[in-house]
């Protein structure tokens, strides 16, 4: 994927699901059986679960489970990622449950060929989410394959072509949104008066 050109919906309700990735095989419960499941749940409410081992890569959900002693019994609170995007994160963790832990970002980056089809579903907007998702989870891998992911769409292209893959405003449509903010607030501040003016008068009618 280039540019995210392609006609992918809104992260925040349809993140590609783990289920469809290619060359993926889910996991299941039933491969961890000697495993702990915790839950996660989103601000919508949603509820997801990981294994124990999966979680060791989100130093985030480490430190919960083992220095706050959060139980398999209590869902762990996640309320600033959408459930989408966790689910994408989790799917990822459980694929890698088994592989070392590493606890610092690597200097050299390699994409691995899974790791690269997975993150290739994204568009920018939602890998931009995934980024952000991942910095507050702590998920060092990931992260590092996310960012090496950026920097590969970015290599060779100059300042407007790199301004467009990654929707950076211009000076323009930087004022043109100020402008408009500054309208709406104005009109809101108006609508208020108005309203205000109106509930009096009609206070002074009842009145007398």
């Amino acid at each position: 994927m280039s540019s995210g050109d392609k006609d992918v919906p809104d992260v925040a309700t349809d993140f590609p699901p783990a289920a469809e990735t290619p060359d993926t095989k889910p996991a299941t419960e039933s491969q961890f059986h000697v495993d702990v499941f915790y839950e996660l749940e989103c601000l919508d409410g949603t509820r997801i679960r990981i294994c124990r081992s999966g979680a060791k890569h989100s130093k985030t959900l480490d430190s919960l489970i083992e220095i706050l002693g959060q139980s398999p019994e209590n869902p762990i609170p996640i309320d600033n990622i959408d459930s989408a995007t966790l689910k994408f994160i989790v799917h990822w963790c459980t694929v890698h449950c088994k592989d070392d832990l590493v606890e610092e970002e690597p200097h050299e980056v390699t994409i691995p060929d899974w790791d690269k089809t997975y993150l290739d579903q994204l568009n920018n907007k939602q890998l931009f989410k995934l980024i952000k998702a991942v910095c507050y989870l702590d998920i060092p891998v990931l992260l590092s394959y996310a960012c090496k992911h950026v920097a590969l769409q970015a290599r060779g292209l100059n300042p407007e072509e790199m301004r467009k893959l990654f929707a950076i405003p211009t000076d323009e449509e930087d004022e043109r949104a100020m402008k408009e903010k500054v309208v709406a607030a104005e009109k809101e501040k108006s609508d208020a008066a108005e309203k205000e003016t109106l509930t009096s008068s009609a206070d002074d009618k009842t009145s007398h």
